[in-house]
């Protein structure tokens, strides 16, 4: 396994201790940022997405992924998480607990036959539930239904 950190350091003293963790060693990458195109085409080479924040409405990453068809691993207080079925577009962790994150990184890594089905699964999601074209009905209807109760009131 390769593991890529992607982003700007939100925490110095994690960050260096990364920094110390990395030297020397093929399998773990620090990238600070990169443009986005060259962003989506790293997107294209990885497996499966890490997420681990501990509270994140709906991170982009994660839809991005799931727009290439990558298996997603998150923690339960992301937004994205409320529309994972754990072990079908990716698996799923109890905020943090790293021995949870840690099951679910090596189900990744006994079972890497997996993570493709799951890539299509993730695909579908989100066909299913974020495409424009799913917000703009879902929009509609909401309106829709806020005339209809004016109608009646």
């Amino acid at each position: 396994c390769v593991f890529y950190f992607v982003g700007s350091p939100a925490d110095s003293a994690l960050y260096q201790r990364l920094e110390m963790l990395s030297n020397g060693t093929g399998y773990i990458k620090l990238c600070k940022s990169m443009p986005r195109d060259e962003l989506i085409s790293f997107y294209q080479e990885c497996d499966c997405i890490i997420c681990a924040s501990r509270d994140d409405p709906l991170p982009v990453v994660l839809t991005e992924m799931m727009i290439l068809g990558k298996a997603c691993i998150c923690s339960e207080h992301t937004g994205t998480a409320s529309y994972i079925t754990d072990g079908v577009q990716g698996y799923l962790f109890k905020n943090e607990d790293v021995d949870a994150l840690v099951q679910k990184i090596c189900l990744c890594v006994d079972h890497p036959e997996k993570l493709e089905t799951m890539g299509r699964a993730s695909r579908n999601l989100y066909e299913e539930q974020f495409t424009t074209s799913v917000f703009e009905r879902n929009l509609l209807n909401l309106v829709d239904a806020e005339l209809e109760k004016e109608d009646k009131g």
